[in-house]
């Protein structure tokens, strides 16, 4: 009875107004045979971390936009983008791809994480797939911040790599 009061709160009650205002967004990464309802079918991951079960995703996926990425290919297409803020297909692909925050060891989900540009946006670096990463916003402040430097190795792999160390000279006394 709580979620239904959830959902339906600031609306008339009738069920075309589903809560009278924005839907809320949700991301669930899902085969095409959970979708249809396959036996066997593996559970839907939870954009954060987790999975829910076939069954869920389908009865959400009756009243959901649904965007479908096919494969690594449609992720390379991306085309470069003048602005530095990443445009929501873009933010959609580089999800599917990394899943998580990219900084090696840490798990951090999309939600919590900002599209990085490799080659910062102010010197030069496209707003484009192949030139972007998802860092958490602690790893997000290494890099701008402490000096360090990610990259994504020819074999797919991230590579952190920290700041030389900087040896601060010490006052003499006496």
């Amino acid at each position: 009875a709580l979620v239904e009061v959830c959902r339906r709160a600031g609306g008339t009650g009738r069920p075309e107004s589903a809560g009278g205002g924005s839907r809320p967004s949700l991301i669930i990464r899902a085969s095409l045979d959970t979708l249809a309802g396959l036996d066997g079918a593996p559970a839907g991951e939870l954009e954060w971390g987790g999975t829910i079960p076939a069954e869920t995703v389908r009865r959400m996926a009756c009243d959901s936009a649904i965007t479908r990425i096919t494969g690594l290919g449609e992720l390379e297409q991306e085309i470069t983008h003048a602005a530095r803020t990443i445009p929501p297909s873009t933010r959609r692909a580089l999800v599917a791809r990394d899943q998580h925050c990219v900084f090696p060891g840490c798990d951090r989900p999309p939600p919590w994480c900002d599209g990085h540009h490799l080659v910062f946006w102010g010197d030069g670096g496209p707003t484009k797939l192949e030139n972007l990463g998802l860092v958490c916003g602690s790893h997000h402040r290494k890099v701008h911040e402490e000096g360090w430097k990610l990259q994504r190795g020819k074999d797919g792999r991230w590579i952190a790599t920290p700041p030389p160390l900087r040896v601060m000279p010490r006052a003499r006394t006496g």
